[in-house]
């Protein structure tokens, strides 16, 4: 099941919800450990995913297909 994601802008409402101390860069580093890149189904995440592994050549992601 996808869940839609509803945010116009996670970083701003983050922001707003820690009193603008969330950074985009920090705060990208702080997550990247829990985040499991064969398993996440987020729409926009796998989007990020595919175009990276366009780049790269790689297959990851929820719902990628290895060749």
């Amino acid at each position: 099941m996808f869940l839609v994601d509803v945010l116009g802008s996670p970083a701003n409402e983050l922001s707003r919800l820690t009193n603008n101390i969330y950074d985009k860069v920090s705060g990208s580093r702080e997550i990247a450990p829990y985040l499991n890149l064969e398993t996440n189904c987020s729409k926009s995440f796998n989007v990020l995913l595919s175009g990276i592994n366009q780049l790269v050549g790689n297959k990851v992601g929820c719902h990628s297909k290895q060749l």
